[in-house]
């Protein structure tokens, strides 16, 4: 990984995020991905390595246990990732919406 984020700060590049990110990814591709070393605290580190390089970091994060693993690693930006944008020709047929309490 360390060799990983120096050829992406080599090649001009001042920032990171874990974007797309495996927070995103369920069912069997997800469990495939996971059984080859490929999870969530790969991402971690790699926030953790490029905090360390001071590269700049934006860290998606699915749960309080995430942002507070992504805040340890030194992240800049932690973006609370809410699912799938909804609507459009690319949106999910279900999301999640916010709502304000000011209507």
């Amino acid at each position: 990984m360390k060799a990983y984020i120096d050829k992406i700060k080599n090649m001009g590049f001042s920032g990171i995020n874990n974007y797309p990110t495996l927070g995103i990814v369920d069912g069997k591709f997800g469990e495939a991905l996971e059984e080859h070393g490929c999870n969530y605290l790969t991402e971690v580190e790699a926030i953790r390595i490029a905090h360390k390089k001071n590269m700049f970091t934006v860290a998606f994060v699915f749960n309080e246990i995430q942002a507070e693993q992504m805040i340890d690693a030194g992240a800049d930006v932690i973006c609370v990732h809410l699912g799938l944008t909804g609507g459009g020709l690319l949106g999910a047929k279900k999301g999640f919406f916010l709502r304000s309490s000011k209507g």
